[in-house]
């Protein structure tokens, strides 16, 4: 029996357990990982772990519905701008930057979700095809609808026909820095730097452009400086 002082209530030991799990699958992997080690990191015993999960399947999904309603707060935040350029210039940017972690300049970073997302796509690839499918959908459509509006604007040329793929072009990309920049050590000596921050700036003005927005419109809708004040403290980590 737990001493007296740690007893929390049902869902606060829940989030704990989840907080406590993430980082083991993150590092070694579902299989690696024993429900005694998740118990032990929790600071509870295997027994009061199966009153909260019915096996480590069930916490693992947990763990999956718990990022996805992460990246549903955010993405319910750009749905409510009106469709338009200045939204798509956002919302790339936000996009980007859940992806990059890279969200409050000397925040520390948390890598679990994209490690699992590598483990997995080393895997059957289960964990990532259901965290992308069940976190991109609002994303996809609302990008669309502003792709539309900036091409109705004249703020968007050359755009692909098929519009949800430049928008997928940018996401894998931002997804690669992300796993090269994994490692403690730097895989990539980036011209310029691997300053976080600065490939970030620089992937989303990539992206911008690849989408087909022109120099002028993004010299008036891009200012990261003002999106890092709008989403401060708002952003939810994914990949």
């Amino acid at each position: 029996m737990e001493p007296k002082s740690h007893r929390l209530p049902g869902e606060q030991r829940k989030e704990g357990i989840l907080k406590a799990s993430l980082p083991l699958f993150a590092e070694r992997g579902f299989d690696a990982v024993t429900t005694k080690e998740i118990a032990e990191a929790a600071g509870i015993s295997e027994a009061l772990l199966y009153r909260h999960f019915a096996s480590k399947h069930d916490l693992y999904d947990s763990i999956l519905q718990n990022c996805v309603v992460n990246s549903g707060e955010d993405a319910s935040r750009v749905e409510a701008l009106p469709d338009s350029t200045s939204t798509l210039v956002l919302a790339v940017w936000v996009m980007l930057a859940k992806i990059q972690r890279c969200r409050d300049v000397g925040q520390k970073r948390d890598d679990d979700v994209p490690r699992l997302i590598v483990r997995s796509l080393l895997g059957d690839g289960s964990f990532a095809r259901k965290f992308i499918q069940s976190s991109s959908e609002v994303w996809v459509n609302k990008l669309g609808r502003c792709v539309t509006a900036a091409i109705a604007s004249g703020d968007l040329v050359d755009a692909f026909e098929e519009s949800n793929l430049a928008l997928w072009f940018c996401y894998h990309l931002s997804a690669a820095i992300n796993f090269f920049l994994l490692p403690a050590e730097a895989v990539i000596d980036y011209p310029g730097g691997n300053d976080r921050m600065w490939l970030f700036d620089r992937s989303a003005v990539f992206c911008l452009r690849g989408i087909g927005l022109t120099p002028a419109a993004i010299k008036l809708h891009y200012n990261p400086k003002a999106f890092s004040l709008m989403t401060s403290g708002l952003l939810c980590p994914t990949l």
